[in-house]
């Protein structure tokens, strides 16, 4: 999304999770959570919220498809698509990251739907639940995703492997769940 389309913070989030009584208080809530989309569901809270004024109830019937991406022909839906995918797509610096079947992780314009990078492993399947994104205090973008029991860090601008992260730009975990990161530090969940 342009920066120009977010809305300044609301105070209140209501209706999450289909209940109108739940509300959430968006002024303790880090910009990160309401208003960036580097964690699958959003953010570190899990909100599935967005700050955005660009769709909302009254233009959804104005909506018009840009384009699509079609990873697997027909056959290879048969051999290749063995698993469901529950990672929702994450936003980060002009990146629309997800992973698609085939077991690829894939970097696309979001304006055109053109590929920046993929990057498959062949350490296993990607994690059925996370994806996160992370801007350094200096600046540097990367990906955490899982691929069987290896967490890799991974370039966000170009999809390669930091190999300075554990062992060859991985660790052995068994986690399936994105990891946090807090203050430059790496959470995981076991």
């Amino acid at each position: 999304l342009e920066t120009d389309e977010i809305l300044k913070k609301p105070n209140d989030i209501k209706g999450i999770e289909g209940n109108d009584n739940f509300v959430i208080n968006t002024q303790n809530l880090p910009y990160s959570e309401t208003d960036e989309w580097t964690r699958s569901h959003g953010g570190n809270y899990n909100l599935k919220y967005s700050n955005t004024s660009q769709i909302k109830k009254e233009n959804l019937k104005n909506l018009k498809l840009l384009w699509e991406h079609r990873n697997l022909d027909d056959e290879q839906i048969k051999t290749k698509w063995t698993h469901s995918i529950q990672i929702n797509p994450i936003y980060l610096n002009g990146k629309l990251i997800t992973v698609l079947p085939g077991n690829k992780l894939i970097a696309f314009n979001p304006n055109d739907g053109d590929v920046i990078w993929e990057f498959s492993s062949d350490k296993g399947r990607p994690t059925r639940r996370g994806i996160t994104g992370y801007v350094d205090k200096k600046g540097n973008e990367y990906i955490f995703i899982g691929f069987g029991k290896n967490l890799f860090k991974l370039n966000s601008k170009d999809g390669l492997i930091d190999k300075k992260f554990g062992q060859k730009g991985s660790i052995i975990i068994n986690a399936k769940t994105a990891p946090l990161v807090f203050e430059d530090k790496l959470i995981l969940a076991g």
